[in-house]
């Protein structure tokens, strides 16, 4: 499988890659990253729909998508949703969702960077609690590093069915 100008040039990045909330212009580097993530999914059309909602994902405030590179390289992707909520002194809760790191360039800490700043993004948003999901189970011990805690509250999921 092709995973796109990543893998296919020698990154050559600074020490010390940059978080920060991603841009209009990163989308195309996005949607590559993520095919480390889910290997099996096409990569979307960048049509006029894809690029709408893009567009919107950027605009909500309750949204908060980083990434982390250098010398314009996308390395990993953290996305962050601020839920409002009426329990818990009506403080929201996060979700993240989406977080991966470029298959060459795992095991040096940019996934933990995003993340980390993912959460700190929560707190200063008097989030109570921020929760993901994960099917990978190598990746618990990586949230775990990063401060969440196993076995707290048992994760379900639902489809639709057709």
């Amino acid at each position: 499988m092709d995973i796109g100008w990543l893998g296919r040039v020698g990154v050559c990045l600074g020490t010390n890659p940059t978080v920060r909330r991603a841009v209009e212009g990163d989308l195309e580097q996005l949607l590559e990253l993520y095919r480390h993530l889910h290997r099996d999914e096409p990569l979307l059309a960048m049509d006029h729909r894809v690029r709408q909602l893009w567009s919107e994902m950027l605009a909500d405030d309750k949204m908060h998508i980083l990434v982390i590179g250098g010398n314009d390289h996308l390395l990993a992707p953290c996305t962050l949703v601020l839920v409002q909520n009426l329990t818990r002194g009506a403080r929201p809760y996060g979700l993240l969702e989406n977080v991966v790191t470029h298959a060459e360039h795992r095991h040096r800490g940019h996934g933990k960077r995003v993340v980390e700043e993912a959460l700190a993004i929560a707190w200063q948003n008097m989030c109570y609690k921020t929760m993901l999901l994960t099917g990978n189970p190598a990746a618990v011990e990586f949230y775990e590093k990063c401060g969440f805690v196993r076995g707290v509250k048992t994760g379900l999921v639902a489809y639709p069915t057709d």
